[in-house]
């Protein structure tokens, strides 16, 4: 009797420590946030009723490795009301030309600088020794350059033209010839 007795309690042991051991979880989803991915790009135009965004997940079973998606959402296009112009998408930036033009005692180096009708141009003239003057008359323009100083002169050229430019602040002996041009050819 002792040994039923000691073989059911031996079994009741068995049942009782299978029971209370943790089984196993179902694996979670192993997709989620990671800290270590990137944030989501920003949300697109709205296009077609739609908008999209690329976003990342961390792939928890390959040491987080982040992937990527695609997500989309519905978004509304405002219709323009009755006798509502729609603004038209702006251009492109234009090109500017861009000149460095070197003013020293007694020359402007280079001396020449040519363009195309309707370029936007901007010239940036550095004095590196005494002041100088920068004069564009047939464009209005007129800047004073301190020693070791640079401005910056812009303008549209409107028409074809050759335009001179001088130095107009006294800087010694060779003064009157620090001249240059300024040539506008037309582009066709």
């Amino acid at each position: 009797m002792k040994k039923i007795c000691l073989s059911i309690f031996l079994v009741f042991l068995l049942l009782i420590a299978g029971c209370t051991q943790e089984q196993p979880k179902k694996q979670e989803a192993t997709i989620k946030t990671c800290p270590t991915c990137p944030s989501p790009g920003e949300w697109s135009e709205c296009l077609d009723g739609q908008q999209k965004r690329t976003n990342y997940q961390c792939d928890l079973s390959t040491s987080y490795e982040c992937k990527s998606f695609v997500e989309s959402e519905s978004c509304a296009t405002p219709e323009p009301e009755k006798n509502q112009t729609v603004p038209e998408k702006p251009k492109p930036a234009e090109a500017i030309k861009e000149f460095n033009i070197t003013a020293k005692q007694f020359e402007f180096i280079p001396s020449t600088i040519t363009v195309n009708k309707g370029d936007k141009v901007r010239i940036r003239v550095k004095s590196i020794d005494v002041t100088h003057g920068f004069s564009i008359p047939g464009l209005n323009v007129n800047e004073q350059l301190g020693p070791n100083t640079t401005v910056i002169v812009e303008f549209t050229a409107f028409e074809v033209a050759t335009y001179d430019f001088m130095c107009n602040v006294f800087c010694g002996s060779g003064h009157p010839g620090m001249k240059g041009q300024i040539i506008v050819l037309d582009k066709n």
